[in-house]
């Protein structure tokens, strides 16, 4: 009895959100695929929220990730950037990430290596394993205060990284970043961190990859 109670409310909202959102059938609360300017997409409109999957066409050298997308006249926020979404774009040298992306997933810029330049992304909480592994031309970085956890060989083999600019204080605990992280950066990395933590951040990430000539300030 119960059961059928719960999939008569379940039957219930599932007409709800139809009727608010006409545009939307039922095969809408599975992911939908689409393309706007060039950016493909998997969309959930039962969440309003989308994910990048990659390029159309990869031979371009800048990419801008905006905060939420419309379709269908739904306005979706993107929320993440998905696995292998960019990975081995030789052509890519800088990208800027919207204000709603939260995660960057595995080896999402994994082999760009011509990737120069990362802006935005002032609210993400997790990159995970290999994001940026041998992103060789990649600069500088800034982790924002949002940053919660970086997966295992993140930044690995990133042997140009000279600045890594910390705002977060929660990476302080080696648990949440994971192993050989950062292994492979340029050996005279300047990593700009909270005052307060300079002496933490320094000990927690030397077991991370960070070379003892890298200065913590």
């Amino acid at each position: 009895m119960k059961c059928k109670k719960y999939l008569a409310l379940l039957t219930l909202l599932i007409c709800f959100s139809l009727f608010l959102f006409p545009g939307i059938s039922k095969a809408d609360l599975h992911p939908t695929y689409c393309t706007i300017n060039n950016i493909m997409y998997a969309v959930h409109f039962d969440v309003r929220e989308a994910t990048v999957r990659g390029l159309e066409k990869t031979n371009v050298t800048s990419v801008s990730i905006p905060s939420t997308i419309k379709v269908r006249g739904v306005q979706c926020k993107v929320v993440a950037i998905g696995y292998d979404a960019f990975k081995n774009n030789t052509s890519l040298t800088s990208i800027s990430i919207g204000d709603n992306v939260k995660v960057i997933r595995d080896a999402a810029f994994a082999g760009c290596t011509k990737l120069a330049k990362v802006s935005g992304g002032k609210n993400l909480i997790a990159i995970y394993k290999e994001a940026f592994k041998k992103c060789t031309s990649l600069k500088s970085f800034t982790l924002h205060k949002s940053v919660y956890s970086i997966g295992a060989k993140a930044f690995m083999g990133c042997k140009a990284l000279e600045t890594i600019t910390v705002k977060t204080t929660m990476l302080v605990d080696k648990s949440h970043v994971g192993t050989s992280a950062f292994a492979g950066i340029n050996e005279k990395v300047t990593i700009k961190c909270p005052k307060k933590y300079v002496k933490e951040y320094k000990k927690a990430w030397r077991k991370k990859g960070i070379s003892k000539k890298a200065t913590f300030e």
